[in-house]
């Protein structure tokens, strides 16, 4: 929690969500709320959630009292965003179904943004730029083509906007099971704080989706890159992660005969329930704060 803020002979800026800037020292930041010493000498107060950015003029000896190591870290903005991305079965997911009704229940439908951008059959070097086919390797070019597409995406949602949260949704690892399940625990840990730097918010939270209980010899990697996503999530106190062993069950009938598979995809009623349990799961991390 930010404590507050002390300003001494400095101009500060506040631009407000109407588009009105305001000039004067800060004299309070906690809270929630903020209140400003204008050039008249009138202190005005206000909710965070009302300004669209803090511009802090800081001379020399000027301090800064907070427990965050940026201003809008942990602010008390407005809106909850969630990022759903990752391939095949994050494609399946239509967050209209089932999340985004979820999430809008529990934080009101206007404080919430939702962004989808997902991508079938595609590995997570797609999305980390960092990404090696082993640990002594270097990056290959094109890394993190598709991250630049889903921020694109992500940075036009937020304008303007204040964040009180940010959740990532991920349901990735089918392909990096083919073969790069040995650098898929370096990859995923990368992507999550190349997220929380590149959006400045290393409170950013994320659920991942574990790869379901498919197997195939196409996959040797699969059991491995299971075991990391539950590693990873369980590891961090912003993580968490879903079963999705319950949602690739398939009816196939062949040679007379009708069977049940476990599919490397879900059924229709499976991504709806994989939607939901997104949801549920995002919330009970942002509500644990």
């Amino acid at each position: 929690m930010v404590c507050c803020v002390s300003m001494v002979q400095a101009e500060d800026i506040v631009v407000l969500r109407t588009g009105k800037i305001v000039r004067g020292k800060i004299v309070q930041y906690k809270n929630g709320s903020l209140s400003i010493q204008n050039n008249e000498g009138k202190v005005l107060k206000g909710s965070i959630a009302n300004v669209k950015e803090i511009q802090f003029d800081k001379p020399a000896g000027s301090k800064i009292s907070t427990e965050t190591p940026k201003a809008f870290e942990g602010a008390k903005g407005r809106y909850h965003l969630f990022i759903l991305s990752g391939q095949s079965n994050m494609v399946g997911v239509n967050p209209a179904t089932s999340f985004t009704p979820t999430v809008a229940a529990e934080f009101g439908e206007d404080n919430v943004i939702v962004v989808k951008a997902a991508w079938k059959s595609q590995p997570i070097s797609k999305w980390y730029k960092k990404w090696a086919p082993s640990p002594n390797a270097a990056p290959k070019e094109g890394n993190g083509a598709l991250y630049d597409h889903l921020m694109e995406k992500v940075n036009s949602e937020i304008k303007g906007k204040t964040l009180r949260t940010i959740t990532l949704i991920w349901m990735q690892g089918e392909q990096d099971a083919a073969g790069y399940g040995n650098v898929y625990k370096a990859s995923l840990e990368g992507l999550i704080e190349q997220f929380r730097t590149d959006m400045k918010r290393q409170d950013l939270n994320f659920v991942i989706g574990r790869l379901s209980d498919f197997s195939h010899k196409k996959y040797p990697h699969w059991q491995m890159v299971r075991e990391v996503q539950v590693e990873i999530a369980e590891a961090d106190k912003r993580g968490a992660w879903i079963d999705t062993d319950d949602l690739n069950a398939r009816t196939v009938s062949h040679g007379g005969k009708t069977f049940e598979v476990n599919d490397l995809h879900y059924n229709g009623e499976g991504y709806k329930t994989l939607g939901k349990r997104f949801a549920e799961k995002a919330i009970t991390l942002i509500k644990k704060k």
